[in-house]
C-alpha cells in the first residue's frame, strides 16, 4: 500500500501552526518498502529521507498524529515539515 508524503507550508497564529498549503512528492511511502505505516516507521522513513543523524534526528524532530496525517514537526517550535497522509485508516 503506498501514501502520499506531503511538504507543509505552514504559518503561525494565536492557535499554533496552520497548513497554508501542501504539496505531495514523488516518493510515495510504501509499505512494501518501510514496512506496516506507524509512528516509529514514519520517523525512520523521514530520517532516510533528510538524510540525517540518528541522534541529532532524533533531538530535533518528532511525529504528531493528528488522526489523518502522521506529521514530522521540529520540537522546538512544533512547525510541521513533512506529513504522510494516511486519512485515518490506521
Amino acid at each position: 500500500m503506498e501514501f502520499r508524503v506531503l511538504i507543509i507550508d505552514a504559518w503561525v497564529d494565536s492557535d499554533g501552526w496552520t497548513w497554508n498549503n501542501w504539496h505531495p512528492l514523488l516518493l510515495p511511502y510504501d509499505t512494501a518498502i518501510q514496512g506496516e505505516l506507524t509512528p516509529q516507521t514514519a520517523m525512520e522513513f523521514f530520517k532516510v529521507l533528510l538524510s540525517r543523524d540518528d541522534e541529532i534526528f532524533l533531538k530535533s524532530y518528532e511525529i504528531e498524529d493528528d488522526s489523518h496525517n502522521l506529521v514530522l514537526r521540529e520540537k522546538g517550535t512544533l512547525k510541521p515539515i513533512y506529513a504522510i497522509e494516511y486519512g485515518g485508516i490506521l
